[in-house]
């Protein structure tokens, strides 16, 4: 009877690699239906395996820990728990695995991967290890001192995962959203974000930054100095939740997340999350983005955490229709007015029938607002940001004045005056205030 071995050397034989966090969710029967469905490939054998720091280092090749960011961690990862090898047979198996695997940080696995799948949020749980090349693959099972396991007789047989998994699943590999339950715990609120009521990696991840950052602005200054710390991406916040009695488990997978944070902000830029929006709005007709992503996307220098979406009415309600979202109502002392949030890759996107709704004053939509504001990207006129900041006139967010300022010497001749001064007197901020911005 032919053996794995002879599998391998014909091209027929691929390998993946569990590591301990598919373990500690308890997901591994649902990657291997996951591959098996896109593949096509058939789960031959499976093995339970417990690193050493030793196996681990001469598994990833000698001196690649040398140059992996965050390699204390992965070591850690690895030898705290067991990781599981499974063995794939079909034509080009090993092309296959890799395909599918998906990139090293969730941020950049497609969606249709395995990380960009299953709720991966960081570059060191990420679920999943293949092999490059038959070479490669006969080293990594020497290094882990199981190449013995290819002598194995081979039945073209599919065999069953149970066994392998641990319990009911459960996210145990998400920092973002193991964070946002502990800080949930630690402030008496129910978390809302529902794993199970999103799509993938990336938009998990968008939801759970979305909640902390709501959570941050009602928090007292310590809890709000962690989700701050969290947000930026430092690892020691993982430390100070040990004081509010956070488990190993949870403070381990909180610094990953926190330590390769940076991946989410570099793949999902303002100009990618607003062309991925775009895309999902298709033939709906009657909004524009505004606020600060819109004057970033024209080219002022900021940095906005979120996504302000002007809409119409109807604009709304097919807004909300499409994506599943709640219309809810917020009372003003001038009125009340509609909107709705979405949350996905980093950035909080709030949907509102007003451009502004600061000190009783309206800047709404009309004709010409949409027309100044068509294009492939639909962005609130220049003027209207400005008219924005003079009503909003805050003291303590950057100074809107200052700010208002900046944007008409920024946008300079660009700026049609007789556009701006008729928002000023039509949403009656005044014309004293526009004598002071033109200066």
């Amino acid at each position: 009877m032919e053996n794995l071995e002879s599998k391998l050397r014909q091209g027929l034989l691929g390998m993946t690699v569990y590591s301990p966090d598919v373990h500690a969710s308890g997901i591994s029967g649902d990657i291997d239906e996951f591959i098996a469905r896109r593949t096509g490939l058939v789960p031959v054998l499976r093995h339970r395996l417990c690193h050493t720091a030793a196996s681990i280092e001469r598994f990833y090749a000698t001196g690649v820990h040398k140059n992996v960011p965050n390699w204390h961690h992965v070591v850690d990862f690895f030898t705290g728990g067991p990781s599981l090898i499974t063995f794939w047979y079909g034509e080009e198996a090993i092309d296959r695995l890799n395909s599918v695997k998906g990139k090293s940080h969730p941020a950049r696995a497609a969606a249709d991967t395995v990380r960009g799948h299953f709720f991966c949020d960081n570059a060191v749980c990420n679920l999943i290890h293949t092999s490059d090349d038959v070479p490669e693959l006969i080293r990594e099972l020497t290094a882990a001192e199981c190449y013995g396991l290819l002598k194995a007789p081979f039945t073209g047989k599919a065999v069953p995962s149970e066994g392998f998994s641990q319990g009911e699943p459960e996210l145990r590999h998400n920092g973002a959203y193991t964070f946002l339950k502990v800080m949930g715990r630690i402030l008496g609120r129910d978390v809302e974000t529902d794993p199970g009521s999103f799509e993938g990696s990336a938009e998990l991840y968008g939801a759970c930054i979305g909640e902390l950052r709501s959570m941050a602005e009602q928090a007292p200054a310590p809890e709000r100095k962690l989700i701050s710390a969290f947000l930026r991406g430092d690892e020691t916040v993982a430390a100070e939740l040990e004081k509010y009695g956070a488990s190993p488990q949870e403070r381990f997978i909180v610094a990953c997340s926190a330590a390769t944070r940076s991946g989410w902000e570099e793949q999902t830029g303002l100009l990618d999350a607003v062309t991925e929006l775009l895309g999902r709005l298709e033939g709906i007709e009657g909004f524009f983005i505004g606020g600060s992503s819109a004057a970033r996307l024209y080219g002022y220098k900021c940095l906005p955490d979120d996504i302000d979406v002007i809409c119409t009415d109807k604009a709304l309600g097919e807004i909300a229709e499409r994506l599943g979202l709640k219309i809810k109502r917020a009372e003003k002392s001038f009125g009340s007015y509609s909107y709705c949030s979405y949350s996905f890759a980093g950035y909080e996107v709030e949907f509102s029938t007003m451009a502004d709704y600061a000190k009783g004053y309206k800047i709404l939509i009309d004709s010409e607002m949409l027309a100044r504001s068509a294009g492939q990207i639909p962005l609130m006129p220049p003027e209207d940001l400005i008219c924005e900041l003079y009503s909003l006139s805050r003291t303590d967010y950057h100074d809107d004045i200052v700010r208002a300022k900046k944007y008409r010497s920024f946008f300079g001749s660009a700026l049609d005056t007789e556009y701006l001064e008729r928002r000023f007197t039509g949403s009656g901020i005044g014309e004293a205030a526009l004598a002071d911005l033109m200066g």
